[in-house]
């Protein structure tokens, strides 16, 4: 009776970071979008090239290439986008960094603030208006 009750809180915890990781939808961006990625590590200033994959309205994905950047790393995301004549800047703060198998590329997850929301919604009205497909989640 014990394993049944463990069984059951474990099932629903993981429902529940399910439903949390998911709260926002998230588009795929259908044309890549090249950026610049500022951070600063030892004291120095850290210039990197990425694009960004997709979108939500709380960060984006980057694909960043051969290069790590850690979780936690604050990140400043500058681009523009077509048909908008201003840069745009994001600012936020690494969540997760992961490599798929067989790639070379970096993949970061970062979380924009709450000054970067002005930016985040430009891309995600972006992304929404040029997508065909339904949202990846």
């Amino acid at each position: 009776m014990q394993r049944k009750r463990v069984n059951r809180f474990v099932g629903l915890f993981y429902g529940l970071k399910i439903f949390d990781r998911r709260k926002y939808l998230r588009f795929k961006v259908n044309e890549l979008i090249e950026c610049q990625c500022f951070y600063a590590e030892s004291g120095q200033q850290i210039e990197l090239s990425a694009q960004i994959i997709d979108v939500s309205m709380g960060g984006v994905l980057l694909m960043i290439g051969e290069s790590k950047i850690y979780p936690g790393t604050e990140l400043k995301v500058s681009f523009k986008l077509p048909n908008y004549p201003e840069e745009i800047v994001i600012n936020g703060r690494v969540v997760r960094t992961y490599r798929r198998q067989a790639e070379v590329s970096h993949y970061s997850g970062l979380d924009g603030s709450p000054e970067s929301k002005l930016g985040l919604k430009r891309l995600f009205d972006y992304a929404c208006s040029n997508q065909i497909k339904k949202p990846l989640f």
